[in-house]
């Protein structure tokens, strides 16, 4: 199985950790009959320098590519898109994700849009049919009902025509509502299915102090 990794946002610290996104997913997958065949490459787009509330960090680029080994990559300077920083979090993430998109090609079985910061415990891609108009996600942990409840937006996969769609979404944002429950809404409205296949702090989780 060929699986496209498209991995975008903060990387805050993740080259200090001993794992990652990419070999959480090859874990899950290694020593189960006609499992351990998966091969993954890696995309990913990053910012010049990361914000974060009040802060801000100089991202070691070279560092991050030694660590990640991307298969493409992108850096830009978050200034020159998103100077306003009244910006909704969710445009920016919508962003970076298309612009990793863009390094992709057609020819994967499944594409994975995550996070740097995803810690992966369960996955078995092979459970999945990655069929048009469907993507397979996590539901929120219930303490966070208020703001997402069955849809988290750290994580989701998909097809490649599925994923195309998604990349072309012109958001409709209410800015009374939750990034998570805005973007349900969107897909929903765009004919896309979600499937939920697991919780947030049980099958995945994100790394502490991130």
């Amino acid at each position: 199985m060929k699986v496209a990794l498209l991995l975008s946002g903060r990387f805050f610290g993740t080259d200090n950790h001993n794992r990652t996104v990419i070999t959480d997913i090859y874990k899950c997958n290694t020593n189960i009959p006609h499992q351990s065949d998966i091969h993954i490459d890696t995309y990913m787009h990053m910012w010049e320098v990361e914000y974060k509330r009040n802060i801000s960090k100089t991202n070691d680029i070279s560092s991050l590519l030694a660590f990640y080994n991307p298969t493409k990559y992108v850096v830009e300077n978050y200034n020159e898109h998103f100077s306003n920083t009244l910006v909704n979090s969710l445009l920016i993430m919508s962003y970076h994700r298309k612009q990793t998109f863009k390094l992709v090609d057609s020819s994967y079985d499944v594409y994975i849009i995550t996070r740097p910061d995803i810690i992966i415990k369960s996955l078995s891609l092979y459970n999945y049919e990655y069929i048009d108009n469907t993507v397979y996600a996590y539901r929120c942990p219930q303490h966070a009902y208020h703001a997402c409840f069955d849809f988290c937006d750290w994580f989701y996969m998909c097809n490649y025509n599925t994923l195309t769609k998604i990349m072309n979404i012109n958001y409709d944002i209410n800015h009374y509502l939750s990034n998570e429950t805005n973007m349900k809404k969107n897909l929903i409205d765009n004919g896309i299915n979600i499937i939920i296949i697991g919780t947030v702090g049980n099958e995945i989780e994100y790394i502490p102090n991130y």
